[in-house]
């Protein structure tokens, strides 16, 4: 199907899960093939058909309606990478309830909000149960799976809408507080443009994103749009390890890879260091980028190393990667590519009025579009804020060039990308103003050099004199916050740098 050919067609019932996994059933080739690979931090490797994993997700929809968890109701999931997390987060959407997948890393304050503000029914996890069962959120035992449970679905497939509440994730506000992201069935529709003009996936595809299964650049391109393609996925289990992810490339013939852009630094060191390792990346015909803004210079460094481009793509919680470049068209280093056919983006100033190309305006997407959320769960104000004029605004500022290429300029919050997570500088902030020797913190980013940026957390201290804060208030932090919202330098100041209207200066020179 050509650009100018493709539209959506959503119909008025549909169920994700059952779209992703039960139409292959009746196709005996795909039925028998490998779905999902799962490699582990000593690349041991667990495998799954089709077949065996359309079984086990009816076998863990039935063992969910026996725990009473019904149509609508709320299951979080906090579990580590692996098959079951696939199979427990579509188990939940096959019934009509709504999954919340959470970071294995977060910590009980954070759970503790998350947990007030979408009240889940239960919970799948396998650690803090004493915290799950203090906060009154029933823990599911998983070794109870095996009773009574049966490989025949009991509920009749079509139980839902194309716009009923699917999923919900959690991003981080301006506000400090996460916002609680609520997908319908029809996003995995509103990705079909991503899959088949920035994936360019076939079903022959062996796709290998190594994030965590929390994240929708993993859970969505990385997981569900393949699985609904028939295409392999590979789940890695492991701690971030470069070499890792070469040898599984090597192994299993990956011939899609996408990460985030610290990645592709991080291998263009080691192949650098050692040249014989590009042989392990052979088998990519196409390596995608997302999470942050990829530089130029990682684009360029990669195409003389490898003779091969990566391909960015742009997409948020709110609406996964409607922007890209395309494999199968003229990259343009340094941009992020087009809007993909389908979807209605474009640029707008301040009174929401469309602009003319080689102008600098706001990336906005039609209210209509299905690959966008039905809202922001509990938080009415913030839904409002963001849509206005039957428009999504996304808080990005892009420049349009005359060939219709995007060109990311800044954010209109004070989100911080680091590593594809987005972390909110107030949520750090709170924590570090709430020591009783802290006058006021900042956080900020460092440019280390073209290729590399660190968090800093500026810090003013009251006059009283202090033994140690650095170490005191890192403590504070590190008891709060999950590993990666953690600043990588605290550092002492006399001021927080700021501008003439008293917003604090985020961007510091080296």
């Amino acid at each position: 199907m050509s650009e100018k050919e493709f539209n959506f067609r959503i119909p008025k019932k549909f169920n994700l899960a059952t779209d992703c996994i039960d139409k292959w059933i009746g196709n005996e080739e795909i039925s028998k093939k490998i779905a999902i690979y799962e490699v582990g931090q000593n690349l041991k490797t667990n495998s799954i058909s089709y077949l065996s994993l359309y079984k086990k997700i009816n076998f863990y929809s039935n063992f969910l309606l026996r725990e009473g968890i019904k149509k609508g109701n709320k299951v979080l999931i906090r579990m580590e990478n692996s098959i079951d997390f696939v199979i427990f987060f579509l188990s939940i959407v096959k019934i009509g309830a709504v999954a919340i997948p959470t970071s294995i890393l977060l910590k009980k304050r954070e759970l503790k909000y998350i947990i007030a503000n979408s009240k889940p029914k239960a919970a799948i996890s396998k650690t803090l149960i004493n915290f799950f069962n203090e906060e009154k959120v029933k823990v599911l035992k998983l070794k109870k799976i095996n009773n009574k449970s049966s490989h025949k679905y009991l509920v009749k497939n079509k139980n839902t809408l194309a716009n009923d509440p699917c999923y919900m994730t959690y991003t981080s506000g301006t506000t400090g507080r996460p916002k609680g992201v609520l997908h319908a069935h029809r996003s995995i529709i509103g990705r079909e443009p991503s899959t088949k003009f920035w994936l360019n996936l076939k079903q022959e595809d062996v796709v290998f994103n190594p994030g965590k299964l929390n994240w929708t650049y993993t859970l969505g391109a990385g997981c569900l749009d393949c699985l609904r393609y028939g295409s392999t996925v590979v789940i890695y289990s492991g701690n971030h390890n470069t070499n890792n992810y070469l040898d599984i490339i090597n192994n299993l013939k990956i011939t899609i890879f996408m990460t985030v852009p610290g990645v592709y630094r991080q291998i263009l060191r080691e192949i650098t260091a050692d040249l014989r390792k590009i042989k392990k990346l052979k088998s990519v015909k196409n390596f995608l980028c997302a999470g942050e803004h990829l530089k130029k210079e990682i684009i360029v460094e990669w195409k003389k190393k490898l003779n091969k481009y990566i391909y960015e793509g742009l997409g948020m919680s709110e609406i996964s990667y409607f922007i890209s470049n395309n494999p199968m068209k003229k990259i343009v280093p340094g941009s992020c590519g087009k809007v993909q056919p389908g979807h209605n983006a474009f640029l707008v100033d301040k009174k929401y009025n469309k602009i003319s190309n080689n102008s600098v305006g706001e990336l906005v997407v039609e209210a209509k579009d299905p690959g966008l959320m039905i809202k922001y769960w509990r938080d009415p104000w913030e839904t409002k804020r963001k849509f206005k004029n039957n428009l999504f605004l996304t808080g990005d500022i892009f420049k349009l060039d005359n060939r219709g290429y995007l060109w990311f300029q800044s954010r209109k919050d004070e989100i911080i990308n680091v590593l594809g997570f987005r972390i909110s500088p107030k949520e750090i902030e709170e924590i570090a103003d709430s020591i009783n020797f802290v006058d006021e913190s900042a956080l900020c980013i460092k440019k280390i050099n073209n290729q590399k940026e660190i968090t800093s957390l500026r810090v003013v201290l009251k006059k009283n004199r202090i033994k140690n804060p650095i170490k005191i208030i890192s403590k504070m932090i590190n008891s709060e916050l999950a590993e990666y919202k953690r600043p990588k330098e605290i550092k002492i100041v006399s001021k927080i740098e700021k501008t003439i209207n008293g917003k604090v200066i985020r961007l510091l020179k080296n």
